[in-house]
């Protein structure tokens, strides 16, 4: 009613702006044709009276109909806003909660949707840890009020509303885990500009999922308009989505929407949300002469994860070429050297079969690139955790390690 109200206000002042700038004209040009050394400039007089009403007209429609967003004028890093919001038509997922999740729970704040999966070991739960970073820099300055997080599985067939429950709210509470069938994921995320595609099986049964890795922005309409590509700086990330924020705030498009009200999903085979680290003493920590490992760490994952990641600088000290062909750890079932690679916007994981270093070479294993995966634990190791790990070299020596789990490598 009110916009309505709004428009017909518009509408009226502009005809208003028009009529009054048409009567000025008319009166001053009569005025002028009046005055005997002024009686030439009739024709000129009426000509400019006739465009300059017309241009009036024209503003007017033009405002009314093409209002410009504030958000247009915004300059940003790396958020791109789409100059036509799209609609994103029907909404229908399943939140980790159990609660339906609709249209209408994409309604009144900047949505930051993102597509992963529970079962990925290096840039979905990277992503989500940098996320639950910039949110809390965000609320230091009070713009994440305009905001909400909801992660997408691209793997819905592992990815229930249960496992989600494990998984989304261990990185931040506020953070919404939602899953639909295949069919309907896979063309909602078509309609952003998101393509997954799941890989081959291994022996074990296990699969990669390829996925877009980009964050989708939907805005308070409910409408795809803008988007992030990867990789994801915590820095720029703040910046862009502070920006947007402050400007959303300011323009009064933002209201509270609880998008997670429902009865809780239970879980009668989940007991616990927090593991018990495991110590183990089966490898000793022991030097190689021609490999140097320094800042290995292992990143945190949720109980629930299958699967956790691990990095570790290397630096060859010897005058030949050295390899590690493999590496192994007991306190989990598989363990691999991974690399993510990010092409045209998709992530992937690609195995390595070995990884070589040069002559006095250094090779960092890092987030979003080379990484150790280790994956199935009988009990995912918490933080403060040593887990012990064997890397194998091409010469036979074997570099026993035990790698801490933590929130980040030691400066």
């Amino acid at each position: 009613m009110l916009n309505s109200l709004n428009k017909i206000f518009i509408r009226y002042n502009y005809a208003l702006f028009a009529t009054e700038l048409t009567l000025f004209f008319h009166l001053t040009g009569q005025r002028i044709m009046k005055t005997p050394t002024l009686i030439h400039q009739k024709g000129k007089t009426n000509t400019l009276f006739i465009a300059v009403a017309a241009i009036a007209i024209v503003i007017g429609i033009i405002v009314q109909i093409k209002p410009k967003p504030a958000t247009q004028t915004l300059s940003f890093e790396q958020l791109i806003l789409l100059p036509n919001p799209k609609q994103l038509g029907e909404v229908n997922f399943t939140s980790h909660t159990g609660a339906q999740f609709t249209e209408q729970n994409l309604k009144g704040k900047w949505t930051v949707l993102f597509f992963a999966f529970t079962h990925c070991p290096d840039i979905c739960p990277n992503t989500l840890q940098t996320l639950k970073q910039v949110k809390q820099e965000l609320v230091a300055n009070d713009t994440w009020k305009a905001f909400q997080l909801a992660m997408i599985s691209v793997d819905p067939e592992r990815d229930t509303p249960q496992r989600l429950k494990q998984y989304v709210p261990y990185f931040d509470p506020e953070f919404i885990g939602l899953t639909a069938g295949v069919d309907y994921t896979a063309e909602f995320a078509k309609n952003l500009g998101i393509l997954f595609h799941r890989q081959p099986p291994l022996e074990d049964g296990n699969y990669d999922v390829d996925h877009s890795a980009g964050l989708i922005l939907i805005n308070p309409e409910g409408n795809y308009a803008g988007y992030l590509g990867a990789p994801h700086k915590k820095d720029v990330l703040v910046k862009d989505l502070s920006k947007l924020g402050f400007n959303a705030l300011a323009s009064n498009s933002i209201k509270v929407v609880n998008t997670t009200t429902s009865t809780p999903i239970t879980d009668s085979t989940t007991t616990t949300e927090t593991a018990t680290g495991v110590e183990s003493n089966a490898y000793q920590q022991t030097k190689s002469a021609a490999l140097e490992v320094k800042n290995a760490w292992i990143r945190p994952a949720p109980p629930s994860a299958v699967s956790m990641a691990g990095y570790f600088q290397l630096t060859n000290t010897s005058q030949d070429t050295v390899s590690i062909d493999s590496v192994d750890s007991p306190l989990f079932d598989t363990t691999m050297i991974h690399e993510t690679v990010i092409e045209d916007g998709i992530a992937s994981m690609q195995h390595m079969d070995n990884l070589s270093i040069e002559p006095q070479q250094t090779v960092t294993l890092a987030p979003m690139g080379i990484h150790l995966m280790l994956m199935r634990p009988e009990q995912t190791p918490s933080v403060g955790t040593k887990v012990p790990v064997a890397l194998t070299l091409n010469n036979g020596e074997v570099i026993n390690l035990n790698i801490e789990v933590r929130d980040a490598p030691n400066q």
